[in-house]
C-alpha cells in the first residue's frame, strides 16, 4: 500500500471519527436542550392557569378535562396529561385512550418544589419507547382535605388566606411523552447537523488529500525509480525530476547521484556481455537440447509416480508431501490448513453391477465437480501446463482428498466442505439414468487436530468413517471425542464377538400390566451385557455395534433361545406368563432366522402364541414383498405374535401397517414423556391409541413412569401398561415373585382412586 494511500486512509479514518463523536456531541446536547425546554414550557402553561387549585380540590373532571385539554394542545411535544388529587384519585387524562401517567407521589404536606422530572422504572424499554414523566404540584394555601368548604365560600377561603402562610399540595399534574416524540421534533435540526458535520468533514478530507499528495507523489515516484534499479530496469532520464529545498529534495540528490553511476557501469557490462554470448550461444543450444531430453524425462517418471491415471489428479504420496510443506508454511503465517476427505460408497456398487470403464467414467465426473466447486480462495497451488490443481488428489478407490490452505478461520473450512456436499450429492448420469451417490465427508484441520501430515490425515480419516457410520447428511468435523468414542467402539464391538453369551449376557423382564383387569398379559425381554471388565454396558452403545459388523444375528438367536427356554422355566413351575415380547432386527429377518424360530418353539413344545417379535417401522417399509412373505409366515403359519414397535417414530406408512398380520402396537416412549410438555404430543398419543383400536389391534403404552401419565393413558382408552410405575425390568427370579405376590394391584387402587 503507498504511503499517501496509508495517510490518506488514517486521516479518513480520523476525520470520520471525530466527525461522528461531534455528531453524536451535539445531538445528544439538543436533546437534553429540548427535554428542559419541553418541561420549562409544561411548568410556565400550568402556573398561568389560577383555576387548577380549585378545580382539583373538588375533582370538578369536566373542567379538570377541559383545562387539560386546553393544556394538551399548549405544549410544542404531542404528550399526554392527568391529574390526580393529593390523595391519588385520577380525576382526568387526555387523551383518554392512552393509559394515564402515575403520579411520583401522593401526600398533602406542603412543599417548595414547582416539580419533578422522572422518567419509569421499565429498563426494558428500548429508547425510542422510554417515556419521560414531568410531575407538577398544584399548590393552595387551602388544605385539601378541609370538606367543609363549598364552591361558593372557596374563593372567599382563598382570599382570607394569608399570601405568606403554609401552602398545601392540592394535587398533581403528570404530563408523559415518548422519547419517540423529543425525536420527532428534533428531525430537521439532527438532519441539518449531520450535513453541517459532514460539509465540515469533505472540506477537511480535502485539505488532507491536497496535502498527502504533495508529500507522497514525489516519495513514490522515487520509489519507482528505486524499484526499477534493482530489477535492472534503469530509467532513462539520468537525473529525477525533483527540486525541493526541503529532506525530499536532499534525497532526491542522492538517488541522482547513484543513477548516474549505474549507467555508466551498465554501459561496461553490455559491452562485455556482448562480447560472452557469442562464445556461448553455441554451447547453449547443445545444452539446452539434452536438458529438453532429461526435463520430459522426468516430466514422465513424475506423473507415473505422483498422479492417478483414471483420474489425472495427483495421487496420495505426492498430496502427503505437499501437506508437509503447506503445513510448515502455514504455521510460520499462523493459518490453518484444512484436509477434505471424500468418499463414495455408490463407486463400489457401479464397479460391480456396470463394470469398471462405467466407474471411471464416474471418477472422473466426481473429480470434475470438484474442481468447478472449489473457487480461487480455496486452490492451494496449480500447474496451469498441465491442467492440475495440487489442492485435490486421488488417494484411494472411492475416496478423493481436498487440502485448503492459507485459512484465517476454522469455519472457512465448513463452507468449501458444505459446498462440496451439496455439488456430489447431486444426481448423476449413469448410463442414461440419473443417480446419487452416499456421498460422506470428514473434515480436519492443522494444527488443531495434528501437526504431522499422516496425522491430520487419519484424523479426517475418523471423521470419515464417523459419517459412513451414521449416514451422515452432512460433512462431520473431527473432534477428540470422536477418536477415543472409535477406539472405544472399536475395542468393544472385539470383545462382542469374544463374548460369552450365557455366562456375559442376561435378559431381563419388564411387565406389561393389564390396568382394567388387573391381570400381568405379558413382559418385554430386555438385554444386558455384563461385561468382564467394564462392567454393565447398556443396550444402546453395543446393540448398535452389533447391527453394524453383522453380530446382531448371533446375538439376536440367543436372545430367542433363552427368552424360549425362560418361558418354559416359568411353564414347568405353574407360572403362567402369556406371552414374552423380544425385539427383532432388521438384519435378523432372514430365512435362517424363521427356520430357527420353528425349530426353537418344536424343541421346547412351547405354545406359538406366547411368543412376540417386536418390529420397527423401517423395517416395514423395507423390501415389501419379502418382508410380508415372511411376516406372514410368522403369524399366520408359525401362529407367532407380531408387534409393531416405536411406532410414530420411524417411517410410519398407515397403508402399510393395515396390511401386515399385525396383533399389536407399542406406544413409543417419547410421545409418553412428551404429553406433560407440549398439547401436540398428546394429541398424537390420543390418535395413535384410537387408530390402533380401529385397526383392532392390542395396544400397550411403554414409559408410563408417573400417575399424571398414567391417567392421561387411561383417559385416551389404553390399559396395558409398562414402565417404571409398576416395575424395572426384574430378573427372572424376580419376575417370578412379582407375579405371585401382584402388589402391583394397590397400585393400581391407589391411582384409581
Amino acid at each position: 500500500m503507498r504511503l499517501s494511500t496509508r495517510f490518506s486512509l488514517l486521516s479518513i479514518v480520523t476525520v470520520a471519527l471525530s466527525g461522528c463523536v461531534m455528531c453524536g456531541a451535539l445531538l445528544l446536547q439538543e436533546y437534553k436542550t429540548r427535554q428542559v425546554l419541553w418541561q420549562a414550557e409544561i411548568e410556565t402553561a400550568l402556573t398561568t392557569n389560577s383555576a387548577w387549585a380549585r378545580t382539583i380540590h373538588f375533582r370538578d373532571e369536566s373542567s379538570v378535562q377541559r383545562d387539560l385539554a386546553q393544556f394538551a394542545k399548549q405544549l410544542s411535544v404531542n404528550s399526554t396529561a392527568a391529574a390526580y388529587h393529593v390523595d391519588g384519585e385520577l380525576i382526568a387524562s387526555v387523551p383518554t385512550s392512552e393509559q394515564p401517567p402515575r403520579p411520583a407521589r401522593m401526600s398533602s404536606e406542603r412543599v417548595d418544589v414547582i416539580s419533578q422530572f422522572k422518567q419509569p422504572a421499565a429498563e426494558q424499554e428500548s429508547f425510542s419507547r422510554a417515556r419521560l414523566v414531568v410531575s407538577v404540584p398544584i399548590l393552595s394555601p387551602i388544605n385539601p382535605i378541609d370538606y367543609s368548604l363549598t364552591p361558593q365560600n372557596y374563593r372567599d377561603a382563598l382570599f382570607a388566606a394569608s399570601s405568606t402562610g403554609p401552602r398545601f399540595v392540592v394535587g398533581y399534574i403528570e404530563v408523559a411523552t415518548s422519547r419517540q416524540e423529543f425525536l420527532n421534533v428534533m428531525a430537521d435540526t439532527a438532519v441539518f447537523t449531520v450535513l453541517l458535520v459532514v460539509a465540515g468533514l469533505v472540506i477537511v478530507l480535502f485539505l488532507v488529500r491536497v496535502l498527502s499528495r504533495s508529500i507522497g507523489k514525489p516519495l513514490e515516484h522515487m520509489a519507482e525509480v528505486a524499484h526499477r534499479i534493482s530489477i535492472g530496469e534503469l530509467p532513462q532520464n539520468t537525473r529525477l525530476p525533483v527540486k525541493r529545498n526541503d529532506e525530499i529534495g536532499e534525497i532526491a540528490n542522492v538517488l541522482n547521484g547513484v543513477l548516474e553511476g549505474v549507467h555508466k557501469l551498465k554501459a561496461r557490462i553490455d559491452v562485455d556481455r556482448a562480447l560472452l554470448s557469442i562464445k556461448v550461444d553455441s554451447a547453449s543450444k547443445k545444452l539446452s537440447a539434452a536438458e529438453e531430453q532429461v526435463s520430459q524425462a522426468q516430466r514422465q517418471i513424475k506423473r507415473v509416480a505422483y498422479y492417478d491415471a483414471v483420474t489425472g489428479l495427483p495421487n496420495r504420496r505426492l498430496m502427503l508431501e505437499q501437506l508437509g510443506m503447506l503445513i510448515q508454511i502455514a504455521a510460520r503465517e499462523k493459518r490453518y490448513i484444512g484436509v477434505i476427505l471424500i468418499d463414495s460408497e455408490g463407486l463400489r456398487r457401479i464397479n460391480e453391477t456396470r463394470g469398471r470403464e462405467v466407474g471411471d467414467t464416474v471418477l472422473r465426473e466426481l473429480a470434475e465437480r470438484i474442481k468447478t466447486t472449489l473457487r480461487d480462495s480455496d486452490v492451494i497451488s496449480r500447474e496451469e501446463s498441465a491442467g492440475d490443481s495440487r489442492d485435490l488428489a486421488r488417494v484411494g478407490n472411492d475416496e478423493f482428498c481436498v487440502l485448503l490452505h492459507g485459512l484465517e478461520k476454522p469455519d472457512a473450512a465448513n463452507l468449501v466442505s458444505q459446498r462440496l456436499y451439496y455439488a456430489l450429492t447431486d444426481p448423476i448420469k449413469v448410463d442414461g439414468r440419473q443417480m446419487r451417490l452416499d456421498v460422506h465427508i470428514g473434515v480436519a484441520l492443522a494444527p488443531n487436530h495434528g501437526k504431522e501430515p499422516n496425522a491430520l490425515m487419519r484424523a479426517a480419516d475418523v471423521a470419515m468413517s464417523v459419517a459412513r457410520r451414521d449416514n451422515a447428511q452432512k460433512p462431520v468435523f473431527y473432534e477428540k471425542a470422536l477418536d477415543v468414542e472409535g477406539s472405544e467402539r472399536f475395542e468393544l464391538s472385539v470383545d462382542l464377538q469374544n463374548a460369552d453369551f450365557d455366562r456375559e449376557m442376561t435378559l431381563l423382564y419388564q411387565p406389561q400390566i393389564d390396568t382394567a383387569t388387573g391381570d400381568i398379559i405379558g413382559a418385554e425381554a430386555l438385554i444386558r451385557w455384563n461385561h468382564p471388565t467394564k462392567g454393565m454396558i447398556p443396550p444402546f452403545k453395543f446393540i448398535p455395534l452389533a447391527e453394524e459388523s453383522g453380530h446382531i444375528i448371533a446375538l439376536g438367536n440367543w436372545v430367542l433361545r433363552r427368552a424360549c427356554i425362560d418361558i418354559a422355566m416359568l411353564r414347568d413351575k405353574g407360572i403362567q406368563l402369556p406371552k414374552v415380547s423380544i425385539n427383532v432386527s432388521a438384519l435378523q429377518l432372514t430365512q435362517a432366522f424363521l427356520e430357527s424360530v420353528s425349530d426353537t418353539l418344536s424343541h421346547l413344545d412351547l405354545d406359538p402364541g406366547c411368543l412376540e417379535l417386536e418390529l420397527t417401522e423401517s423395517l416395514l417399509v423395507q423390501n415389501f414383498n419379502t418382508v410380508m412373505e415372511q411376516l406372514t409366515y410368522l403369524h399366520d403359519t408359525l401362529g407367532v405374535r407380531l408387534s409393531i414397535d416405536d411406532f410414530g417414530t420411524g417411517y410410519s406408512s398407515l397403508a402399510y401397517l393395515s396390511r401386515f398380520p399385525l396383533d399389536e402396537l407399542k406406544v413409543d416412549r417419547s410421545f409418553v414423556l412428551g404429553m406433560e410438555q407440549s398439547d401436540n404430543f398428546a394429541k398424537i398419543t390420543a390418535a395413535i391409541i384410537a387408530m390402533a383400536r380401529q385397526l383392532k389391534l392390542d395396544i400397550v403404552v411403554e414409559g408410563v413412569d408417573s400417575p399424571q401419565q398414567y391417567r392421561t393413558i387411561r383417559e385416551y382408552g389404553a390399559s396395558v401398561i409398562q414402565g417404571y410405575l409398576f416395575s424395572r425390568p426384574l430378573p427372572l427370579e424376580d419376575l417370578e415373585t412379582f407375579i405371585a405376590e401382584k402388589t402391583y394391584l394397590n397400585t393400581i387402587a391407589e391411582l384409581d382412586i
